[in-house]
């Protein structure tokens, strides 16, 4: 058995342990997709039978792989697709729409740190803070944990001397627009 042969042998094996194990749809449920990883020197097949569930999750993960390849590159922020930097195997399970997402690459534009919480009662926070002194801004961003979508946010300015609050993606990211326009960081738009 030649080196290309034995990958996709040993990858084919891997998946298919995997979705055995780890079903993601009632027992009942026979598979929907009928995956098929063929070595074209051998034209030997592997056929791995999904869950509807499953596809999903494989989905998940190049989508992950993906975004942790672009984040290695020396411009960007160096985060993990799959656990958004925080070592977490659970950090995945925080979802968040394009725009969201959007908004807290922003936020890190703007030099605000933003960090990721867990899970919590339908929600995660994103906290955020300047990290320039007692008077920077810091804040948080909540966001439902099964839309995806920013529900709102609160900025601390001036060591509390000012709270603002704002309800939903678009406000809260305007108000960090303007936070970093005010520091001389001209937010791309």
């Amino acid at each position: 058995m030649n080196a290309t042969a034995e990958r996709v042998r040993l990858a084919a094996n891997a998946l298919s342990e995997l979705f055995r194990e780890y079903p993601t749809d009632a027992d009942s449920t026979t598979g929907a997709v009928l995956l098929t990883i063929t070595d074209t020197a051998s034209a030997e097949r592997h056929c791995i039978e999904l869950q509807p569930g499953q596809t999903d999750w494989l989905r998940q993960l190049a989508e992950a792989e993906a975004s942790t390849a672009r984040a290695s590159h020396p411009d960007q922020r160096g985060l993990c697709g799959h656990c958004n930097g925080t070592g977490r195997a659970s950090a995945n399970r925080c979802y968040a729409t394009r725009f969201t997402e959007r908004v807290i690459a922003l936020a890190a534009e703007a030099d605000l740190h933003p960090t990721r919480s867990q899970s919590y009662r339908g929600a995660w926070r994103v906290y955020l803070d300047a990290k320039a002194g007692p008077q920077s801004l810091c804040g948080s961003i909540t966001v439902g944990a099964r839309s995806g979508r920013i529900l709102r946010a609160q900025l601390i300015h001036d060591g509390g001397a000012k709270i603002s609050n704002h309800t939903g993606a678009v406000e809260a990211r305007q108000a960090l627009a303007a936070y970093a326009n005010s520091i001389g960081h001209g937010l791309r738009r």
